[in-house]
């Protein structure tokens, strides 16, 4: 296996070069369709498919934007000519549905604000931040981080103003989640259906103002939650066990 620090790409023969070369970090998980190994101080992320060239025009556009808080690939797995993964920095978090639930709310939330300014770029330049999910965003009770931009693509149809709301509402929906799931069941819809979930969307749809910070907003919702449950919310866990008082 040919491994150039001078260069973006990483060539093989084929992906037992890689599991020679590299250790095993993660097997796919949670539906995931790559293995991740480690060298050095980098993860590699290596597809069961190839993806196309096309995907990484859409990589080198995130690089360009020089993001602070969404992991972008580094260089790229080359196997036959083909396009089947890419190196990343290690950020050492957990999912943010497996937070410490005694976590103190706005300490979370406040850590979220870096992340409106890489949204903006993103969008500002068309791209969709598909799959956004509790297992793509990880916090180290300092710093959130997104990472896995696989299925990030650059939408031509759109304006930027609305690829910026769509993604920000996503996020915000995936933090919701998070909040609300956070060391219980793994999210399966059902809560959705509330009556309370759904209030809480329709406050995220048409009322918060994302102009401002991540946080106020959140704060903003939290304020909601806690008028509507007539309770004081001061960590994750709080939070979480409105929701399901008012499932």
């Amino acid at each position: 296996m040919k491994f150039n620090e001078d260069t973006k790409y990483i060539y093989a023969n084929d992906k037992s070069d890689v599991e020679y070369n590299y250790n095993l970090f993660k097997n796919g998980e949670y539906g995931s369709s790559s293995d991740i190994f480690y060298y050095k101080n980098k993860l590699l992320k290596v597809f069961y498919e190839s993806l196309t060239i096309k995907d990484i025009d859409t990589y080198e556009l995130l690089n360009e934007l020089k993001l602070k808080c969404v992991i972008t690939p580094k260089k790229y797995l080359i196997i036959n000519d083909k396009f089947y993964g890419y190196t990343m920095s290690r950020f050492n978090g957990n999912m943010i549905i497996d937070n410490n639930p005694d976590t103190y709310l706005y300490s979370f939330l406040e850590s979220l604000d870096l992340i409106k300014s890489d949204i903006k770029k993103i969008s500002s330049v068309n791209i969709r931040m598909n799959d956004i999910n509790y297992c793509n965003i990880l916090y180290n009770n300092i710093k959130t981080k997104i990472v896995d931009v696989d299925c990030y693509q650059i939408d031509t149809t759109s304006n930027s103003k609305e690829i910026y709301e769509s993604n920000m509402i996503d996020f915000y929906l995936t933090i919701l989640i998070a909040l609300i799931y956070n060391n219980n069941d793994k999210y399966d819809g059902s809560l959705s259906k509330s009556h309370f979930y759904k209030y809480i969307r329709y406050i995220i749809n048409e009322r918060l103002n994302f102009n401002k910070s991540i946080s106020n907003n959140f704060k903003y919702l939290t304020s909601i939650v806690e008028e509507s449950a007539k309770c004081k919310i001061k960590t994750i866990n709080d939070f979480s066990n409105v929701f399901y008082l008012n499932r």
